[in-house]
């Protein structure tokens, strides 16, 4: 079994997840008003802009996720979901470097409550390494590499999702000692 391909198709299950949950977020009608302020804190001035831009960016997202797992186009995916994590990581450090660290990063919606952080950061690089991973040429397998590239996609959410509750909880503790 080639583990490099496990890890390949681990990588492009765990970013459809990752991608298609964050696009669908911005896609809600209820998380509407809340992606505005988040875009308009990261310099998205123009109301109209701030408006239709979540519904752009999550259609985008979930585009994304779904390339990364289509043989044809999962080098076109990679790319792209490589491209987008590092603006997601610009647009952070960018406003790090402002002061701008009470601002929420949008990055799980209004349940997130998730301020940006230099934790981020490191995440957004595995996030992208992890993108950079899937470049890697998409063959075909029998079943039980593919359930080993399930199970280790998933557990490569629960690892995410702990560490992005360890980061918020943190955060929470911080405020509730100053």
């Amino acid at each position: 079994m080639d583990y490099m391909w496990v890890l390949s198709n681990a990588a492009a299950l765990f970013l459809l997840w990752l991608f298609v949950a964050a696009g669908s977020h911005k896609l809600q009608a209820s998380n509407r008003e809340y992606y505005e302020v988040v875009f308009t804190s990261y310099g998205v001035h123009l109301p109209v802009l701030a408006r239709g831009l979540p519904v752009v960016v999550g259609l985008v997202e979930v585009l994304v996720g779904m390339m990364l797992v289509v043989p044809a186009l999962r080098q076109w995916g990679a790319i792209a979901a490589t491209a987008i994590l590092l603006a997601y990581f610009i647009l952070v450090a960018t406003q790090l470097l402002l002061g701008k660290d009470d601002m929420d990063c949008g990055c799980a919606g209004p349940e997130g409550e998730t301020k940006i952080s230099g934790h981020l950061l490191i995440r957004n690089l595995v996030l992208v390494a992890m993108a950079m991973l899937c470049l890697r040429t998409f063959e075909l397998g029998g079943a039980v590499p593919w359930a080993f590239s399930a199970l280790t996609a998933l557990v490569w959410v629960l690892i995410y999702l702990s560490c992005g509750q360890l980061i918020a909880t943190a955060q929470k503790i911080k405020l509730l000692k100053s």
